[in-house]
């Protein structure tokens, strides 16, 4: 995806224009038989940019390739026969260039291509010649007026940047009552300060990996690699956290059956590995092309660990609740009866957001909202579990 320069967001020291830079583009033979030198003459192989939304009305959808059949019906020129075919009388906003076999020692050019109009591209390399065992070196730079980062992934730079300082905030607010009523802490009130320095690990170290994305033009592998760690930890040490104050721990009983850490503790295990390779897969959904039944694959198990996380919690918390009303507790029972409604709407709108992503979001691949698509899969997720994380710490916060 691309940003034009007046659609691009701005600032100061940006480049004019977002482009595409061909670099030493340049085809070489597989076959000892046919070295380079015999097919300078070769025209099969090109490369094209074509604008996503403009594709299937530029191209033959049941035939790719100019052939004499083609040529007879008008659609192409008889010199056009063995490249792919750009439909007559079509004059999309595209780059098309063959790529051609050099004598030893002969280099081939560069050059760069403005990207006139904000959308999603699409990058074609195709064969439509006789020769099949063809390789291709060289390479493609693809760079916004923002940075290298792609126009789909730009927005959450300064969400992570501002998610970051609201985590800040919180970890002051905790930090000064905590400070203040050091003697009266307990256990669940420890966990909430851990949940709070994960979760502002976990968006700094996103926000740094978008910055030198932007920046560098690679994800950089440790702090893709640090982010997604430190997002699964804050995840299901949030949810186990809920789960056994859900449980009365600290409430109503001083410790949990042995039998019921064990059931945790797989968990944990379990969670750590499926949503790590969640996180992973819809990382590189797009850059990568990940087919949407891989995806689905990968996000089936976590949301089915989930539901059965969210079903035991809800159990635990009604049993919870019925426990504090016959011992006639009425204040810990309005305090998890709070819980109770915030988990509920919190639930219910991750929910939403899920079949918004599964049913709308896929039906074009995501390319036709692309600007808001990581609204859905990021946005409402990070804010989700903030406000949860704020109402904790608010029916939590130390006192006398």
């Amino acid at each position: 995806t691309d940003n034009s320069t007046d659609d691009a967001p701005r600032t100061e020291g940006d480049q004019v224009s977002a482009f595409v830079r061909f670099s030493k583009l340049q085809a070489h033979s597989a076959d000892p038989s046919q070295p380079d030198g015999s097919l300078i003459g070769y025209n099969g192989l090109q490369v094209l940019l074509i604008p996503w939304q403009e594709f299937w009305t530029v191209i033959d959808p049941v035939n790719f390739c100019c052939d004499e059949a083609a040529v007879a019906v008008g659609n192409c020129t008889a010199e056009e026969v063995g490249q792919f075919m750009i439909m007559r009388g079509q004059h999309p906003t595209l780059y098309k260039r063959t790529v051609k076999f050099r004598a030893e020692g002969e280099q081939a050019t560069s050059r760069s291509v403005v990207i006139p109009d904000t959308g999603v591209y699409l990058l074609l390399l195709s064969n439509c010649g006789n020769f099949e065992q063809a390789t291709m070196t060289g390479t493609v730079v693809v760079k916004n007026p923002h940075g290298f980062l792609p126009g789909n992934e730009y927005a959450k730079l300064p969400f992570f940047l501002y998610l970051s300082v609201a985590y800040v905030v919180l970890g002051l607010v905790w930090f000064s009552w905590s400070v203040r009523w050091w003697t009266e802490l307990f256990a669940i009130q420890h966990c909430i300060a851990v949940v709070i320095l994960l979760g502002l690990i976990e968006s700094t170290c996103s926000y740094a990996l978008y910055k030198d994305w932007n920046a560098e033009g690679e994800r950089g592998l440790f702090l893709f690699g640090c982010s997604i760690l430190f997002a699964v930890a804050k995840r299901i040490f949030s949810y186990m956290l809920v789960l056994v104050a859900s449980l009365g721990w600290g409430v109503t009983k001083p410790h949990l059956e042995r039998s019921t850490i064990l059931k945790i503790e797989a968990i944990c295990f379990v969670y750590i590995v499926l949503d790590s390779i969640k996180d992973f897969v819809s990382a590189f959904r797009q850059s990568h092309a990940v087919p949407g039944l891989l995806w689905f694959l990968a996000v089936l198990p976590v949301s089915l660990l989930n539901g059965g996380i969210f079903f035991w919690t809800f159990t635990a918390l009604a049993n919870l609740m019925d426990t504090l009303e016959q011992r006639r507790q009425t204040a810990k029972l309005e305090l998890f009866r709070r819980l109770w409604r915030v988990l509920a709407i919190s639930l219910a709108t991750a929910g939403l957001s899920m079949v918004y992503q599964i049913v709308v979001d896929n039906r074009d691949h995501g390319l036709g909202n692309w600007t808001t698509a990581w609204v859905a899969v990021d946005g409402v997720p990070h804010v989700l579990f903030f406000g949860v994380l704020a109402v904790m710490m608010y029916l939590w916060k130390p006192n006398a």
